[in-house]
């Protein structure tokens, strides 16, 4: 058993796609808002994931992205891969906002995590419904403004 156990932790695999520069303290703690420059930016981190711009095109923003996903051992191991397998995924972003002047005016981080695959994954998932809960209060028929008391 202990010989499938560590075949398994073998076969696991791991993907990672994007800039991972941003997952890093000591790179993005380079960036400062009114400071840094888009030119510096780019020599600090390579070139955006995706370019937007605001619709009245006095702001620009990059959004930079690593995403990294690894297969769980669990997977590997017959029968049990199929309760506890699937994939773990981490998806960290960076957005900055530039002014008109090229400047970093803004910037936001933010990391987001799940995973998939396996049964205990679609059990997580799935939540029960209640029975609907019947309400003393007459229906709405005209606009409310304030639909919550």
């Amino acid at each position: 058993m202990r010989a499938l156990f560590f075949l398994a932790l073998l076969l696991s695999s791991c993907a990672a796609v994007g800039n991972k520069a941003i997952t890093d303290p000591k790179v993005t703690s380079k960036i400062e808002k009114g400071k840094t420059t888009k030119a510096e930016i780019s020599k600090l981190l390579g070139s955006p994931s995706s370019v937007d711009f605001s619709d009245d095109g006095r702001f620009e923003k990059w959004v930079y992205v690593y995403t990294k996903s690894q297969v769980r051992g669990a997977s590997f191991i017959p029968i049990v891969g199929s309760f506890a397998g699937g994939t773990d995924v981490r998806m960290d972003t960076l957005t900055i906002q530039f002014s008109e002047a090229g400047i970093v005016q803004n910037l936001g981080k933010g990391v987001t995590t799940g995973g998939g695959g396996g049964l205990q994954d679609s059990a997580q998932a799935s939540v029960p419904m209640k029975e609907p809960v019947a309400s003393k209060e007459e229906p709405k028929t005209a606009y409310d403004p304030n639909p919550y008391p």
